[in-house]
């Protein structure tokens, strides 16, 4: 009657990077999808509206609001670079307007 001892955590976190590198190698894709942590780290953080699209809670009605927001928000934010630009105009010439020889 032996127990089972319980698993630790860093052993479970390194068969889990294993599992996954296994699974990468095994899809064979042409593009190095990187080590195991970082194969692990991109499935959990996908973007806001991805994960969603994905798991069908929002619509295509609501996936063009979402682009109309973000190109709104692209509009103002480059507005206000370009208005900090201060396109004045520099003159490099004389500091008054006399003619020369004076």
């Amino acid at each position: 009657m032996s127990r089972r001892q319980p698993v630790s955590l860093p052993s479970r976190m390194l068969r889990e990077v294993r599992k996954v590198e296994a699974e990468a190698r095994e899809a064979g894709n042409a593009q190095d999808a990187g080590t195991g942590y970082t194969i692990i780290k991109l499935q959990r953080h996908q973007p806001p509206l991805r994960t969603l699209l994905e798991a069908g809670k929002i619509g295509p009605d609501e996936l063009a609001a979402a682009d109309q927001i973000a190109q709104a928000a692209s509009a103002v934010a480059m507005g206000g670079i370009l208005r900090a630009a201060g396109l004045e105009r520099v003159d490099f010439g004389r500091q008054d307007e006399r003619d020369w020889p004076a």
